[in-house]
């Protein structure tokens, strides 16, 4: 039995690769915030789909005093830049 793979799976799996994924804790490409709300902060690019595209931000986690986390904040959603930190 042949595996079938829609394009928009295909551009997942391009995403995959360089360690971009749509779900925040399987994200693994690290960010820099510039500007904005949460600036100078370091988060993982996320891409998300709205309406019929893909949309990247930095989530910058939020965490309590005792280290669990307590959300995220978009870096564009909030005004600012990224820089994609590279290896």
């Amino acid at each position: 039995m042949e595996a079938w793979a829609t394009p928009e799976s295909d551009f997942q799996n391009v995403l995959k690769k360089f360690g971009i994924s749509q779900a925040e804790l399987a994200s693994k490409k690290p960010c820099l915030c510039i500007g904005g709300a949460v600036g100078g902060s370091v988060g993982r690019i996320v891409a998300d789909k709205a309406g019929g595209t893909y949309k990247f931000d930095c989530t910058v986690p939020e965490f309590s005093s005792n280290g669990d986390e307590t959300g995220t904040v978009g870096c564009i959603a909030t005004g600012g830049t990224i820089i994609v930190i590279d290896k």
